[in-house]
């Protein structure tokens, strides 16, 4: 299966909804993205409908999360577990669902590591 990302504005954060195969032609996808957007916006990376994420859409996410402060929201079990490998927890802040992203993304909440 291929993937899809969706971009919607809610609020001053905008989020980029992924689904299905989180690999390279995502991830430089979601990069041109975030690069696209102003400086100061809040970002939210909603990752409930992946089922795979490959090491380099991790490292685009870590990039984007250091750089503009994005927030993961909602993975999979089979993603955190794939995170907790990775030891991305220092660099991202993951949360377990899309309002308590949201939330943070706008400066409400600084909690920052696994959910």
């Amino acid at each position: 299966m291929a993937y899809t990302l969706e971009r919607a504005q809610i609020g001053d954060v905008t989020v980029l909804s992924l689904s299905g195969r989180f690999g390279q032609d995502a991830a430089e996808e979601l990069l041109a993205k975030v690069t696209a957007l102003a400086v100061g916006v809040g970002i939210v990376v909603d990752l409930s409908g992946v089922e795979y994420i490959s090491s380099a859409a991790i490292g685009c996410l870590v990039q984007i999360g250091v750089d503009r402060g994005a927030v993961i929201a909602a993975p999979s079990e089979a993603v955190r577990r794939t995170f907790e490998l990775a030891e991305v927890g220092a660099f991202l802040r993951i949360l377990p669902g899309l309002d308590e992203a949201r939330a943070a993304a706008t400066g409400r909440s600084s909690r920052r590591g696994p959910a």
